[in-house]
Parts: structure tokens; C-alpha cells; sequence
């Protein structure tokens, strides 16, 4: 069995590539970090826990994953490109070197696929598996969720209720399907379109809560409302196919998790908006608009839905 320094040294310190883009002034292997930057650093921490965010029995690998990308995704919703991240692991005693390798091997493909170094951090050993992700971005102007406009159109990025789906999956409450699984373990925040897009747009939220919880706060930073057209949710083929279509749309607009952006921009930006996703690769679409009236107000044809839930709250 490694020790912790022994395992720090082989597992962490190769995760410093790729380079971070700039690079740090003093790297892995000091105290701590020292970064300068031109622009503004956005900076966000998300912790994941063994039986709340993932079961007790998931693999390394797709605990790596859904770690880093469920932070990745605050930096998509506030428009910022990663830049590098820290992390902070607990790990029971029992887990063996094996499991330390398949969690860096894993760790090793997200840098690669955001172009994001993890360049320090801390472990421990504890009775659970608990990985805290600080990740830090680059961009000129922060997008914020308490500038949204009456009158603008409200997005969101890919389809929604899908890792709702695959938690469900997970805990035998619905058939399993290994494309909601990938959702759920394994996230695409848009943050490469939100980088391009934050010049056309006024707030954003990611989507970590749920659709009506998160576009809650936006509204209320905001202090405005907005209305939610429940026949424009997106809901993938794959959802729709194992569940009925009342829960899908309830997953939709408060099964949480699915780490896509919200956000709002003006009319008149529409097609920009939609070109721009188009290059980028993934869907974009329109679910209602910004109002005076406050609160989220959820409609299909016209009239009042009934939710049966509002969102995730780890306390609620």
C-alpha cells in the first residue's frame, strides 16, 4: 500500500498536464499555488459525496468524471474558459492503488478534453469518498445571473431530465439505459459556447438543481419573474421512451443534475444564438421569456402546470 505522499507524487502531480494557458508562477510541489492573470479568474468549488451525488459503489472512473464536470459547469454559466482546477479528495483506507489509478487515469482524459490541468490540492482518508473540484476560468466580462431583462427569450443548452433519468436507473426506479447513465456520470457542460456567447447574453444559471430552481434564483437576483412553456422543454427520445411523458417533463423542470446552461438574451439575438450553437455542436433552445410578474411560472397551452417538486435542496 502507497503512502500518502507516494501516491500524491504518482497519481496528482502528472494531472499538472496539460499546461495551464498562462502558466502558474509556482506549480505542484510547493505550499501552495501562485497564479497571475490578465483577465478576470472566476473561481467555484463543488463537492461530491459518496451516496448523495453517486452511489457508494460507482466506479472511479465515473466518479472523476462527474466530479470534474459538474464544476466545470459554473464556469460555462458564467462565460469563462477553464483555466485549471485543484482538488481535494477523501478517501476510505480500504480503497487499494488500483482504484487510486483508474480515478487519475480518468482524470488524465478530462484534462485532456477541457484542456485543464488540476495543479494542486489535498487527501485524506476518511469513512466515505468525498472529491471537492475548485475550478478556476478565464473570461473579460462575467456573466451574472441578476442582469436578465424583461422581455428577453429564455434558453437552455441540450436536453433536460436526462440524469434524472439515470439516477433513476440507478436506484431501480426506472428501466436503466446506458445512454442516460453517460448523463448522468458524465455531463457535457457548454462552456466552450457560453465563452463565445456571453457577449450576446444578459444572465445565465447553470442547471445543477433543477430547471425551476435554478432559473428561480436567476429571476429573483434579477428581480423580475419568467414564464416556462412547458411544451418547449427538450426531452430526449431515450427519456421519453422508459417514462411517461408527465414524468419526463417533472424531471425536466426539477430533476437536477443535468449541468446544462440557462440563460437569456434579447429577441432579436436568436439566430446568432442558434448559429453559434450550431457550430459549437449542440442544441440550444427556447423555453419562455422574461417577465415583470415575479417568480417562475410554468404554463402548457396556456394555463398553469402543477409541479410535484421545485428542485434539489441538500437541506430541504
Amino acid at each position: 500500500m502507497s503512502s500518502e505522499f507516494e501516491r500524491i507524487q504518482r497519481y496528482f502531480w502528472p494531472l499538472a498536464a496539460p499546461a495551464a494557458n498562462p502558466s502558474p508562477l509556482i506549480g505542484n510541489g510547493d505550499d501552495a499555488l501562485a497564479v497571475k492573470a490578465d483577465y478576470p479568474v472566476v473561481i467555484s468549488v463543488d463537492t461530491s459525496v459518496s451516496g448523495t451525488h453517486f452511489p457508494p459503489d460507482a466506479a472511479p472512473e465515473d466518479v472523476a468524471s462527474k466530479a470534474v464536470r459538474s464544476a466545470i459547469s459554473d464556469l460555462a454559466a458564467m462565460g469563462a474558459r477553464p483555466w485549471f482546477y485543484t482538488l481535494s479528495i477523501v478517501v476510505p483506507e480500504n480503497y487499494d492503488d488500483t482504484w487510486w489509478q483508474r480515478f487519475t487515469d480518468q482524470l488524465h482524459d478530462e484534462n485532456r478534453h477541457w484542456q485543464m490541468p488540476c495543479l494542486g490540492g489535498d487527501t485524506t482518508s476518511g469513512a466515505i469518498l468525498v472529491v471537492t473540484v475548485q475550478v478556476h476560468g478565464l473570461t473579460e466580462q462575467p456573466l451574472r445571473r441578476s442582469t436578465a431583462k424583461v422581455g428577453d427569450d429564455v434558453w437552455v443548452t441540450g436536453y433536460l431530465g436526462d440524469s434524472a433519468g439515470g439516477l433513476a436507473g440507478l436506484q431501480q426506479r426506472a428501466p436503466i439505459r446506458a445512454e442516460l447513465l453517460e448523463r448522468f456520470y458524465r455531463p457535457e457542460p457548454p462552456v466552450g459556447f457560453m465563452h463565445e456567447a456571453a457577449s450576446l447574453v444578459h444572465a445565465a444559471v447553470d442547471v445543477s438543481d433543477g430547471l425551476v430552481a435554478d432559473l428561480g434564483h436567476l429571476v429573483k437576483a434579477s428581480h423580475c419573474g419568467a414564464r416556462v412553456d412547458v411544451n418547449a422543454l427538450p426531452l430526449s427520445p431515450v427519456l421519453q421512451e422508459i417514462v411517461t411523458h408527465k414524468q419526463a417533463i417533472n424531471w425536466a423542470l426539477a430533476g437536477g443534475e443535468d449541468f446544462a446552461a440557462c440563460f437569456t438574451a434579447a429577441p432579436d439575438q436568436c439566430d446568432t444564438l442558434q448559429a453559434l450553437a450550431q457550430t459549437h455542436g449542440i442544441t440550444l433552445w427556447r423555453i419562455g421569456e422574461i417577465t415583470e410578474q415575479k417568480g417562475v411560472r410554468v404554463c402548457q397551452d396556456g394555463e398553469p402546470y402543477a409541479l410535484t417538486t421545485k428542485g434539489y435542496d441538500h437541506f430541504g
